[in-house]
């Protein structure tokens, strides 16, 4: 019976946590906060987790109970003034698993809009596994979901341009509309 209390008490911190991996570019100073989702990042015990990385690239964030999380990308020094960046929500972290993929793309300070993220609206009777299958259809990924349901910001890839996603977006069965995701600051 000791034997396998000290067994449970040796298991690593690891599998009781996950971790979320990514890359920032282009390069800027910018730093990545992971707070619970839907909890305010000012209040310390709801960040689980941040790094500052000096020149964009990959991050690694460890450590992390799971649970969704949203990842706040705060612009240091410089980079403040010459780009925007936001957050991206809705990142589930389960237990001895990472998260991979998340890349963000930076906005330059001058751009009409986010130049990585879409708004997409589906129909309301669209169920929203089937708005998730399509919009994985097209290489992208829900960043967020908006109040307004079924509407999706959503993540393009890096080799893909807003203006060329909007049409495939509008092409697609139960989309009502996709647009511009505009710049606005994200507290």
């Amino acid at each position: 019976m000791a034997a396998a209390l000290v067994l449970g008490l040796l298991v690593p911190v690891q599998e009781k946590t996950g971790s979320i991996t990514g890359r920032v570019s282009p390069e800027a100073a910018v730093r990545i906060v992971a707070k619970l989702a839907g909890t305010d990042a000012s209040i310390p015990a709801n960040v689980k987790a941040e790094v500052l990385l000096e020149k964009g690239g990959e991050f690694r964030l460890e450590g992390l109970p799971p649970g969704t999380y949203e990842l706040l990308f705060r612009l240091q020094g410089e980079a403040a003034k010459r780009y925007f960046a936001s957050l991206w929500g809705e990142i589930a972290v389960e237990a001895g698993k990472s998260t991979d993929g998340i890349c963000y793309r930076l906005t330059p300070s001058d751009a009409p809009h986010e130049v990585d993220a879409l708004i997409v609206s589906f129909k309301a009777s669209t169920p929203d596994a089937d708005c998730v299958k399509a919009i994985e259809s097209l290489g992208c990924r829900v960043k967020r979901r908006t109040p307004k349901q079924p509407r999706y910001v959503v993540d393009l890839p890096d080799d893909k341009s807003v203006e060329e996603l909007i049409p495939a977006f509008k092409a697609l069965t139960g989309v009502e509309f996709a647009e511009p995701s505009r710049i606005g600051r994200i507290k």
